[in-house]
Order: structure tokens, then sequence, then C-alpha cells
């Protein structure tokens, strides 16, 4: 079998040394380092295939392609081109109608994939172009009574179809072939109502009105039903006297075949190149930021360890420069300790190491460190636990589990500027289900997978003026997973997220949760009495101290929280079963004189303690004359306050 000529066309005399020596084996490679050059060639050397690069001086390779497919058309043309330009492309689809392009650096087994498909397909061309020539002179040399029936011999893998305005006259023995019909179902048939798909009636219908002569593509159906795309190329000829309409119709699957594969490994090979691209950007912007987030706190500590050299400042100014210092060089540790450990993390370099750990100790020390941070910015922090100490005493990583749970408080105070956060856990059978839960900006649905990914953040603006290394939440996802777990979230946007940390339960003690609130309505059924106390207090550690002191009293209790007056009066009115109400003073919203004020209008018998830091005699009297029945002074004596919550439960 003779071997196929390309012709190669770059104005890099390198590129065209390489192509050669790529393909010389293969192919009869001729190259041309200008367009001109190339012309000369296609004038004195038959050639199959034409390669051009677009970049070149004088003509550029789409218009040497568009002259190759004017003055030569019969070679399948491709466009190689070193840079990304889209009209360029969409130019030389449409003008020079080229079979492919593709992009610098290109691969071997890429190019000659391509390269043999355009071939391929530019043989078949030859070959069908040849086979209609010789049909076309084996007709004009048939007399008219002859023409019918030689027409139809099998001289053609095509199928050939005779049809009278689309009356079938005559097929041949491929045509019957590719639909599955007898020659016999299909003579004196409308082969438009029968082969013909509704969608494409029209278009056939039209063709024929219009005597239509060039190939086009339609889709086909065969007798079972199956779809198949076709090629259709028709004329019109005189039979016995009438004019008639022969038809050549090509079964086209293998070709759309190879299309849809060249087509998806372009798409393939785009997709790849912008995510590679998106994993660089990533990375750049990673790298810049970084180098702010490290440049900051290094800038304050550099300048003010100068500063204290200064002999004219004083002990408090020295004082106030040393603590920006410390403060700056916590910042940066924190900065390193989060790039070492996603170091770890990727190298797949760390160990669980799990010992016993009380998560209600654990969740308490974190809500004493990042009160102070919400108070700072006038948010209200809240810390929820359902389990006792015993019950909440686990085997676990504590490092792991506080780093995961720290991290998803700074990133839930980072991105909240008003309202509250609250985390804790709930206990779901085998598992414990932590959460936090943030009323910040929250996270569009189409973020929500991609903000777990390694130096990635919602929005890039935001997080310019925000700052941080967008790493925090693809450490707490590694490490949950690293525990056994699975990190999930629920956000909408402008409405805040939670975030929600599901690890095993795995108990150190036997637990009896006959405290905890998990088990509240079945234990109702068996205590003598629960005592029911509602606590209307908006400091969260407050809540957290008299919640600690009323649980070591040796009474079954079951608390109530509400947060400002208008919620206590709500809950009085929702649960008829609260017994005594500890009300604090000052609070948003509604403080504790009116709420007092209103719950005794509803409720005259139900005692009320205030607990306040008001220590003045007028105060007290503003907290009597509102129906308050005793008063309890901050910070709270935990023996007055046992007698005084004794007293009042326990009268009858």
């Amino acid at each position: 079998m003779n071997m196929f000529s390309l012709l190669y066309v770059d104005d890099e005399e390198s590129n065209l040394r390489i192509f050669k020596d790529t393909f010389r084996r293969k192919f009869n490679v001729y190259t041309a380092v200008s367009a001109r050059e190339g012309m000369k060639i296609l004038d004195e050397v038959k050639i199959d295939l034409v390669l051009s690069d677009q970049r070149m001086p004088e003509m550029n390779g789409v218009e040497f392609l568009k002259y190759t497919l004017e003055h030569f058309p019969e070679p399948n043309r491709i466009l190689i081109t070193g840079y990304s330009d889209i009209n360029a492309m969409q130019n030389a689809i449409n003008n020079a109608r080229i079979f492919q392009y593709i992009q610098k650096p290109w691969e071997k087994k890429e190019l000659l994939k391509i390269i043999e498909s355009a071939l391929h397909l530019y043989n078949l061309e030859l070959e069908n172009k040849q086979q209609r020539e010789e049909l076309s002179l084996a007709l004009e040399r048939l007399k008219e009574h002859e023409r019918k029936y030689k027409l139809l011999s099998d001289i053609t893998f095509e199928g050939i179809l005779i049809h009278d305005n689309g009356i079938v006259v005559d097929v041949n023995m491929s045509f019957s072939k590719m639909f599955a019909y007898s020659k016999e179902e299909l003579i004196g048939r409308n082969i438009i109502e029968m082969l013909v798909p509704p969608v494409w009636r029209n278009v056939v219908n039209d063709n024929i009105k219009r005597n239509y002569a060039k190939p086009y593509e339609i889709e086909g159906a065969k007798k079972d039903g199956t779809i198949i795309p076709l090629e259709v190329e028709a004329r019109n000829i005189s039979i016995l006297g009438k004019m008639l309409r022969v038809t050549a119709v090509r079964d086209i699957t293998e070709r759309k075949k190879t299309e849809w594969e060249i087509e998806q490994k372009n798409m393939d090979i785009i997709a790849a190149k912008e995510k590679a691209e998106e994993s660089d950007k990533l990375k750049t912007e990673f790298l810049q930021n970084m180098s702010h987030e490290i440049r900051t706190p290094m800038n304050a500590i550099l300048g003010f360890s100068g500063l204290l050299n200064k002999p004219d400042i004083n002990e408090d100014m020295r004082i106030h420069y040393v603590n920006i210092i410390r403060n700056s060089g916590k910042q940066l540790l924190r900065i390193i300790d989060d790039i070492l450990e996603i170091s770890q993390l990727e190298t797949k370099q760390v160990a669980i190491i799990e010992e016993e750990v009380c998560l209600n100790t654990l969740l308490l020390e974190q809500f004493s460190v990042f009160d102070l941070k919400a108070k700072e910015k006038q948010i209200s922090l809240y810390l929820k636990k359902e389990l006792s100490d015993r019950g909440s005493t686990i085997h676990t990583d504590k490092t792991k589990l506080n780093k995961i749970v720290s991290n998803l408080l700074e990133n839930a105070l980072k991105f909240t500027f008003e309202g509250f956060i609250e985390f804790g856990y709930h206990l779901k059978n085998d598992k414990l289900d932590l959460y936090v839960k943030d009323t910040g900006i929250g996270i569009e649905a189409k973020n929500q997978e991609v903000i777990f990914k390694r130096f990635s953040q919602e929005k890039k603006q935001l997080t310019k003026n925000i700052g941080g290394l967008g790493l925090g939440l693809s450490i707490a996802k590694e490490n949950t997973e690293l525990l056994g777990g699975d990190i999930s979230l629920r956000s909408e946007k402008g409405k805040g997220s939670t975030f929600i940390i599901s690890i095993p339960y795995k108990p150190v003690n036997l637990v009896d949760n006959s405290n905890d609130k998990i088990n509240n309505a079945l234990q109702d059924t068996i205590r003598k009495h629960v005592y029911t106390i509602l606590i209307v207090e908006d400091e969260e550690l407050n809540y957290l101290l008299i919640e600690t002191i009323l649980k070591r009293i040796d009474l079954d209790l079951f608390l109530l929280h509400a947060k400002h007056g208008l919620d206590a009066i709500e809950l009085c009115k929702q649960n008829k079963e609260i017994e005594l109400v500890l009300m604090d003073l000052k609070m948003p919203v509604m403080d504790g004189f009116e709420a007092t004020k209103e719950i005794k209008k509803l409720f005259p018998e139900l005692p009320v303690i205030a607990q306040t830091a008001y220590t003045t005699d007028d105060k007290r009297k503003l907290a009597f004359s509102a129906g308050c029945n005793d008063f309890i002074a901050k910070p709270i004596n935990e023996n007055t306050f046992n007698k005084i919550i004794e007293e009042y439960l326990i009268k009858n």
C-alpha cells in the first residue's frame, strides 16, 4: 500500500525537523518554511493531508489553508497553533473547512491519531467520489431501458434509491440491507413517511422540490426503529421518458462516532487545561496570600521591636508594644502551624492518638476562647451540650478534635457580622454530630463543595478584606476523615451556614442517660417529679455557670433557656409546667423588669427570682415592684443560690 504524503508548513525550522523526524517512517513528509514554499510543493507533489502553523509571516495558517481549499480541495487540512485564539479557530472552521485543530506543544500519539482520522476520512471521500464518477459515466452510457436495472446492481456499497416524488420505484441490495427491509416491502411505499423521522421530513421534501444536488445529512429509521445518521446526495434523471430522482444514501455512523470521539477528546483536553490553569491560579493566589499573611504580623514584630530600643518611650508604651509583638507572634505561629499541618496531611504522615476526652470540657474551653472574640464583634456565642460530663467522655484524638472545632469557629466568626454563632453536639445512635451554626453571609450551593478544597475560598474579594489562607476548612475536613467521620454543610446565601462533623461515638463509660436531654421524654414517665426551670440570660457564660450549679443539686431538673424578655414570655405561654423563673434584669430586646411584669400578669403564682449584677437598693426595689419574688446578686454565691432554689421549688 502506498504511503500517504503529508505537507507541514511552519516558519520555525526546529518544529519542521521534529515533525519530520517523528513521522517520516510512517508517511512521506514534505515541509515548508512559508506559505509560498508550501504552494510550490502542492503544485509539484500530490499531497493527501496539509498541516499548517497558524502564526506565520506573509500569510497565516488560516489564510494558507483557505488557499489550499480553493486550489487543492481534495486533501484534508489540520491547523496547528501555539496559542488559544477562538476567533482564529472559528475562522479556520468556517472558511478553511479544516478537519481539526491542535494546540502546541503536541504529543505524538494524539497528533498521530488525528492525522490517521483525517487520512481515513480523506480516503473514504476519494473512494466515494470515484464511485460516484464511475456511476455517472455508467448512467450516461447505458440505454434508458438498461439504466434502471444496472443502476440498482451492487456496483457500490452505498444504498441507491429511485423514487417518484417520494414513492419508491426501485432500490439496490445495499439500500435494503441498510434499513433491514426487503425490496418488495419498499417498492410502491412513500419512502419519506416510511424511513424519515418526522423532524427531518420537511428538510427532505424541501430538497426534492428544489432539486437540491449537494450532499446533506439527516437521520433515518430502520425497520426495528433504530435511528441511524445518513449522508444523502440526489440527482434528477430521465428514465423511460419520466423524470425520477436517484438518491445515494450512506450510513455515516462510524464517521459520526469518530467525530464525537475527537470532539470528546478535545473537550477533555480543554477541561484538563482549564483545571490545570485553575489549580495554578489557586496556588498562585495562595502563595500571594500567604506572603501577605506572613509579612503583616512580621512587619509589626520587626517594627515594634525596633521601637522598643528608642530612648523616648515610656513604660506604658513599652508594655503596649510588647503586647503587639506577642499577639503578632501568635498570629504568625498560627499561619505556620496551618501550613505545616496541611503539608503533613498531604503526605499522609499524621497518626491518630486516641485518649479519654470529656467533650463538654473541650467545648467549654473553646467557648471561653471564642466568647471574647465574639463580644469584640458584638456577636452572641452559644454552647449547647446534650450529654452529661460522664456521657460525653469519649475515646478520640483531642488535638485533632480541638483543631476541627477551632477552625470551624474561626471560620464562622470571620464571616459573621451580626446575629449569633451556636455550637454543640447531638448523639444519634452510634454517631456524635458536632455542629457550628452561624447567621453569617452563607455560601452559594454551587460553591459548597469547592470550599473544602485546599487554597479555595468562596469570594476572593471578600477574602482580601478579611484575610486568611483558605486552609481552615480543608484542614477540618481531612482531620474529620482521620477520626473516621465526615463533614457536611447546610447553607443558604445571606442566611448563614451550619457545618456538621459526624464522628463515631466511643464512650469511655457505660452511660446512664437519665439526666440527658435526649431521654427527657422517656424519663419524665419514671421520675417522681421533674422540676422545670426557665433561665432568662443573654450572656452564655452566665447561663453555663447557672446550668452547672443547678446540675449539682440533687433534684431532677429540666432547664429551658431564653435570651431576652420576649423569649421568656413566649416560653412561659408554651410551657405551663414551668415552676421557677431565674430572670436577668439587663438584657437586649426586652429587659427583665418588663418581662417580669408581663409574666406576672399571665401567671401571678409563678415565682420569679431576679439574678443580676445590679446591687443598689433602688434596683432591688424596682425588681420587687416589677413582681420578682426574690433577688440573687452576681457574682453568684453557690450556697446562697442553692438555698433560694430549694426554698421555692420544695416549698410544699
